[in-house]
């Protein structure tokens, strides 16, 4: 018996340890599955413990951090206004051009200025592989076309048959009309503080423009060279110079671009009592215009999924051949140039390409409204050129 229970205390004994056995093997094995999985975990997580040193994958996400991070500024509502901002720059400098192309037709200068955005834009498309003419897309694109050149058109007819303050206002009220039509086809919001700066926007417009029909001043007595600097920057040759009679005698930089219509204000002569006898229909067409300018911003931001290749590609390209025609039927003998003038065509070719490039990836990220009321920029270009480069009289504000 004594064996017996010596052995029975035995067992029980080795039963305890080989328990107690059991239980620290199982709690290394726990301790190292946890250990492992620690492991594995920061080697996933690019961290080597052994060495203290991290792996590729780290750095990979960090590139992969910051790369989203510039990617979201790039793409985001603010860059959309500063890329409308360097557009007002760029159509200024356009401005310029046209300025300094006093002999040339404003249709002739479109027409070369849409033939350098085809021929700059073209290399663009092929570059990045796109179609240059996508199904689904084509009459979207035309009517981009049309309604640009459209504008610019009227914008030429208007300003020959009105005092150019005034035509000036009718093209700055272009915010007003695309905030109402972005609300209407893109539906998007109209706050009040678009409102406000469309008001301000406005104001400052009448303030510098000074339109004789508001505030009740003869064009030929003040110089505006301000209004004559501002044009809509957006389509070039969209401004025109008036003969500014003082004393008889001609200001500087006065040039006419229609080759077909005598100025009204002529070296020793009286101004006539009415020089603009189709100033209703001027304006009218002038609104016209404004509504084609202002459905351009609005097209262009409904084709956003779209290339900016691809848009400017197809807007340079139907609105030459529109421009073009336009020449022939109007029966325009200003389309040659002197060879001097290649280089103002040039530049001419290349700030257009820039000024529609930011224009379409401004309205890519931005909504219509504010990038159009951004595009008012232009008339603090307006007035460095005009004091820097185009040294003028100005109306004061």
């Amino acid at each position: 018996m004594k064996v017996t229970i010596c052995n029975t205390c035995n067992s029980s004994d080795s039963i305890e340890s080989v328990a107690a056995t059991i239980d620290q093997s199982s709690e290394r094995t726990i301790t190292n599955e946890f250990d492992n999985q620690g492991l594995s975990k920061d080697i996933e997580n690019g961290i080597d413990l052994t060495k203290g040193i991290a792996h590729p994958k780290v750095i990979d996400s960090a590139e992969q951090s910051r790369d989203g991070c510039l990617k979201r500024i790039w793409e985001s509502h603010q860059m959309g206004i500063i890329m409308a901002i360097a557009s007002s720059f760029s159509f200024s400098i356009c401005s310029i051009v046209v300025k300094a192309m006093e002999d040339m037709h404003p249709i002739a200068l479109a027409t070369y200025r849409f033939l350098g955005l085809f021929l700059l834009s073209f290399p663009l498309l092929l570059y990045y592989k796109q179609n240059p003419f996508p199904c689904g897309k084509r009459k979207m694109l035309v009517l981009r076309s049309v309604l640009g050149c459209m504008s610019l058109m009227s914008q030429f007819y208007a300003l020959k048959q009105m005092p150019l303050g005034d035509a000036t206002v009718i093209t700055f009220s272009v915010p007003v009309f695309v905030a109402i039509f972005a609300r209407i086809f893109l539906k998007e919001k109209f706050t009040y503080m678009n409102a406000l700066t469309i008001v301000l926007t406005l104001t400052g417009c009448l303030l510098i423009a000074r339109p004789s029909i508001i505030f009740g001043e003869d064009i030929y007595e003040n110089v505006n060279a301000t209004s004559r600097s501002l044009g809509n920057a957006s389509y070039i040759g969209t401004f025109e110079e008036e003969a500014t009679c003082l004393n008889g005698k001609h200001m500087s930089f006065i040039r006419n671009f229609t080759s077909k219509r005598k100025s009204p204000c002529v070296p020793g002569e009286t101004n006539p009592a009415n020089p603009y006898p189709n100033m209703f229909w001027g304006a009218i067409v002038a609104f016209s215009g404004t509504i084609f300018a202002a459905n351009v911003y609005v097209v262009v931001r409904k084709l956003k999924g779209l290339h900016h290749s691809t848009i400017m590609t197809c807007f340079g390209f139907f609105a030459f051949i529109q421009s073009f025609s336009i020449i022939a039927i109007l029966d325009v003998r200003q389309l040659l140039f002197d060879p001097e003038d290649i280089y103002w065509i040039v530049i001419l070719a290349i700030f257009s390409f820039f000024g529609q490039i930011l224009l379409t990836m401004a309205l890519k990220r931005e909504q219509a409204g504010p990038v159009s009321v951004a595009r008012s920029v232009t008339i603090i270009w307006a007035f460095l050129w005009q004091y820097d480069i185009f040294p003028e009289a100005g109306t004061s504000v």
